[in-house]
C-alpha cells in the first residue's frame, strides 16, 4: 500500500505503487509532498516521458502531462510513514481505511501492517 501526501495535506491511500500513476497525472505528481508505503519505504518518481511546458506564439502557456512510474527509494523506515501520516489533515482516497485515525493507528504500531496483511509487496 502507498501513502501519497498532497500539497493540500490530504492523504490518499493506494493498494500498490502501480496504481498511483493511473490516478494522479504527471503534472500533479510534481506537487506531492511525500510518497511512501506503510513500512516507511520512500518512493521516487521515475519519468518515462517528462512533463512538457511551453508557450504558443510566445504568449499562451501550455503544459502536457508526462508519464511516470514509482520506484522504491531506500530502505523502510517506520518513522517516515508515521511522519507522513501525522502531517495529514484529512483522508482523500481512503483505500481500506474508514478514517485517518485508522491509518495513524496502523503506522503507530510496529508490525501492524503485516498483522493485517497490508504489505505493499
Amino acid at each position: 500500500m502507498v501513502f501519497v501526501l498532497g500539497d493540500d495535506s490530504v492523504l490518499d491511500v493506494y493498494p500498490s505503487p502501480g496504481d498511483v500513476p493511473h490516478d494522479i497525472e504527471g503534472l500533479d505528481i510534481e506537487s506531492m509532498l511525500a510518497l511512501c508505503d506503510e513500512r516507511g519505504r520512500r518512493y521516487a518518481v521515475e519519468w518515462v516521458w517528462p512533463n512538457r511546458h511551453g508557450r504558443f506564439l510566445w504568449l499562451l502557456p501550455w503544459s502536457a502531462s508526462g508519464v511516470y512510474r514509482l520506484r522504491p527509494d531506500g530502505p523502510p523506515d517506520p518513522a517516515v510513514a508515521r511522519s507522513v501520516v501525522q502531517r495529514a489533515v484529512g483522508l482523500g482516497r481512503p483505500g481500506p481505511f474508514a478514517s485517518l485515525s485508522e491509518v495513524r493507528a496502523l503506522v503507530a504500531e510496529p508490525g501492524a501492517a503485516a498483522d493485517r496483511g497490508l504489505n505493499s509487496e
